[in-house]
C-alpha cells in the first residue's frame, strides 16, 4: 500500500555482528551451548488501530473499491480537460472520498478481507515486530540478570541464543521460561540447540568460534559458479542475480569481498539480456571463490584486540606542493 510510510529503518544483525559475539565468547572463555528458535507468526503478533484496517483490505475477488476510485480520477481528468477547453485555470482537482452510497447493491455484496494485525508483505508491519522483538529480548534479560546473561541476536522472527559458564543448560532453560511467561508463541518443532547450529544461512560454531556459511548455500554457490566456467558466458542479469547470493557469502568469508569488484564491474557493462563471454579475469576469480568454498568456508573469530600502547609514530610532511 503505497499510502504507508515507514520513517524509521529496522536494523538487522549480520555475519559482523554474530562474528562480534564469537570473539567476545572466545575471550571469556569458559564453554557455550547455543539454540536457535522460531517465533511463530511474529508479524501477525502486532494489532493495528482500527482506523488504518483499510490501508490493509484487500480483495481476493472483484475490484468494486478501485473501479469506483478509477472511475473517481477518471472524472476528475475529463472536468480539467473541459476547464482549459473554455480557458478556465482550476487548481488540483483531487478526486473525492468514496462513501457507501457511491457503490451499486452488487458490488457491496463482494467481500473484502480486513486484516486487523500486521500483515506480511507490509513494510510497518515489519518495522512494529522489530521493536517488539526487540523489547521481548530486552525484558529476556532484565529477567534473568546479569549473572545468567545470554548472547542473543534476533533477526526478524529468528533469535540466535548462547549461554557461557558452568550452567549453560540453567541459563537457556531460563530463557525459554521467561519467553513463555511472556506469553511469547514459539515454533517448538524449530527449536534446536548444541555447539554448531545453522542460524539465517549461517553456520556457527561455539564450541571452536567460527562462523561461516551454511551447507546448502555452500552447495548451491559451488554449483552455480562451476556452470557458468563451464558455460563460459552468463547473461548479465543472471550474473547480478547471483552476485546477491555470493554477496552473502562473502559475509562472513571477508578475504572474498574485494574479488566481487571485478564481478560487479562486468555485471554493469552492458543491458540485463547481453549475454557475453566472461574474460579471461572473470572465469579466474569465479575458480578461486568455487575452490574457497569447497575448502570448508568457515573462519576463526579471532581474539579481541589487545592495547599495546604506543608502538611507534608517524607525521606526514606537507610543505608547499610537497608531500
Amino acid at each position: 500500500n503505497m499510502g504507508i510510510r515507514v520513517r524509521d529503518q529496522v536494523k538487522c544483525p549480520a555475519s559482523g555482528d554474530a562474528k562480534a559475539a564469537l570473539k567476545e565468547m572466545k575471550r571469556e572463555g569458559g564453554s557455550h551451548l547455543s539454540i536457535v528458535y522460531d517465533i511463530s507468526k511474529a508479524h501477525h503478533r502486532i494489532p493495528v488501530l482500527e482506523e488504518d484496517w483499510g490501508r490493509q483490505a484487500c480483495q481476493v475477488r472483484g475490484t468494486a473499491a478501485a473501479a469506483m476510485k478509477a472511475r473517481r480520477k477518471l472524472s476528475a481528468i475529463a472536468e480539467r480537460l473541459r476547464a482549459e477547453s473554455m480557458g478556465v485555470e482550476i487548481g488540483p482537482l483531487d478526486p473525492p472520498e468514496l462513501r457507501l452510497e457511491d457503490f451499486t447493491d452488487e458490488e457491496l455484496s463482494q467481500t473484502v478481507w480486513v486484516n486487523t494485525v500486521g500483515t506480511f508483505g507490509v513494510g510497518s508491519a515489519g518495522y512494529w515486530w522489530g521493536r517488539a522483538g526487540a523489547a521481548v529480548i530486552r525484558l529476556s534479560h532484565y529477567l534473568q540478570g546479569a549473572d545468567r546473561m545470554l548472547w542473543m541476536l534476533l533477526y526478524s522472527d529468528d533469535c540466535w541464543a548462547t549461554a557461557g559458564g558452568a550452567r549453560v543448560d540453567r541459563d537457556l532453560l531460563l530463557h525459554l521460561l521467561a519467553l513463555g511467561v511472556m506469553g511469547t508463541p514459539l515454533a517448538w518443532h524449530k527449536l534446536k540447540g548444541g555447539t554448531e547450529q545453522e542460524w539465517i544461512g549461517y553456520a556457527i560454531d561455539v564450541g571452536r568460534f567460527m562462523i561461516g556459511i551454511a551447507e546448502k548455500r555452500v552447495h548451491w554457490a559451488v554449483r552455480w559458479v562451476e556452470d557458468k566456467i563451464v558455460e563460459g558466458q552468463v547473461r548479465l542479469g543472471e550474473l547480478r542475480e547471483g552476485l546477491g547470493r555470493l554477496q552473502f557469502v562473502a559475509g562472513p568469508l571477508e578475504h572474498l569481498r574485494p574479488l566481487l569488484g571485478p564481478l560487479y564491474a562486468w555485471a554493469s557493462a552492458a543491458p540485463r539480456y547481453a549475454k557475453p563471454r566472461l574474460p579471461t579475469m572473470i572465469r579466474l576469480i569465479l575458480r578461486f571463490i568455487a575452490r574457497e568454498l569447497r575448502q570448508g568456508g568457515m573462519v576463526e573469530c579471532a581474539g579481541g584486540d589487545q592495547d599495546l600502547g604506543e608502538v611507534f609514530r608517524l607525521d606526514a610532511k606537507a610543505e608547499g606542493d610537497t608531500v
